[in-house]
């Protein structure tokens, strides 16, 4: 049968090396190891390839493509044998990974358990000292909340007095500046009386003394003159009786106030 070239031509650098269909699925199937492959000289086929495709015969082609298999092979010799020995090795490296069988992962487990059960009970006993603290400081709270509220309530109440006894006080001021003021009228009205007492006296010893009866107008002059006195030391006893009485009601008062005053104060302090 007569060799019919291919009617197209080929790329360059893929004679030599170009598989078939089932080839190339086989080959994409292995894992190479690119370091370990050997490359094929390329000083040797550098003739063939600049040679054309149609005037190589097929025995050359048919020996070329063997001595490619034959050198591919070559190369994925010692892949295969690195694959045999990570196949032997496998099961060792495996060995070294496991944690000791499942005896000792049930025992991790295990512990595992046992350290969560006692964190957990850690918390829950932390949790409820925490809740005791809190207990105890909200009952502070609250007692404190009412010693202040009875001290505000003692303060405002204390308050309330002093503005009482400062209104009486003033009102007692008052009171003694109206009795003052009185007392000042009183007396001049009585030493107005005292001095209208002795011009009376006064005129009735001169009108004796040019009557012809001396005797018994000097004994009449007397008996007036006595009489006007006791009658105005008498005013004057009740005025100033009327003066004292206001003057101690006024003064006994005031000292009153002043005192539950001071009290007041000294329990507020």
């Amino acid at each position: 049968m007569r060799f019919q070239p291919p009617t197209k031509r080929r790329e360059r650098g893929s004679g030599l090396f170009e598989s078939s269909p089932s080839e190339s699925d086989a080959s994409a199937g292995e894992e190479l190891d690119l370091e370990d492959v050997e490359q094929v000289p390329s000083g040797i086929d550098d003739g063939r390839r600049r040679t054309p495709q149609r005037a190589q015969p097929q025995r050359e082609r048919t020996r070329e493509g063997q001595r490619s298999r034959e050198s591919i092979g070559v190369a994925l010799k010692p892949s295969a044998a690195r694959g045999g020995s990570w196949a032997t090795s496998g099961p060792e490296r495996k060995g070294l990974f496991e944690g000791g069988g499942e005896e000792d992962d049930a025992v991790s487990v295990e512990s595992l358990r046992e350290r969560v059960k006692q964190r957990q009970k850690r918390k829950e006993s932390e949790i409820l000292s925490l809740k005791a603290e809190l207990d105890d400081a909200l009952a502070k709270i609250s007692e404190i909340e009412a010693s202040l509220a009875q001290e505000r309530k003692a303060r405002e109440e204390c308050s309330i007095r002093m503005d009482e006894c400062q209104r009486i006080i003033e009102k007692r001021n008052r009171q003694l500046i109206k009795a003052s003021e009185r007392m000042a009228r009183l007396a001049e009205q009585n030493d107005a009386q005292v001095k209208e007492s002795n011009q009376r006296i006064e005129e009735q010893r001169q009108e004796l003394e040019r009557s012809p009866d001396g005797d018994t107008l000097r004994k009449a002059y007397s008996k007036l003159s006595l009489q006007i006195c006791n009658s105005a030391l008498q005013h004057v006893h009740l005025s100033l009786s009327q003066r004292k009485r206001v003057g101690l009601f006024a003064l006994h008062s005031f000292a009153k106030h002043f005192s539950v005053f001071t009290e007041d104060s000294s329990i507020a302090l």
